[in-house]
């Protein structure tokens, strides 16, 4: 699945559960980071979708997790808390 493809997704899945789509700094991560995977080594099946805005404004933006071998989104992390991808969203 191509970057694009998932940006699609992640937007979809944003609109759905009522939080901002009107990024202008978007962006997939899909490496490991080394330190980070000895804190948590299951995030070594997971890649990440950022939605920000540059400049920065503070207390915006949105983290959108997925699998790394199915592309499947599994949550929404925001300033103001975590959300669930829809199933059928995801």
């Amino acid at each position: 699945m191509t970057d694009k493809e998932i940006i699609e997704k992640a937007t979809k899945a944003l609109k759905a559960i009522g939080l901002p789509t009107h990024y202008n700094k978007i962006s997939v991560n899909k490496e490991k980071n080394p330190i980070l995977l000895e804190i948590d080594p299951d995030i070594e099946f997971e890649y990440t979708v950022h939605f920000n805005h540059n400049p920065p404004i503070k207390g915006t933006g949105a983290t959108i997790t997925v699998d790394r071998k199915t592309h499947k989104l599994i949550r929404i992390i925001t300033k103001s808390g975590m959300y669930k991808v829809p199933e059928d969203l995801q």
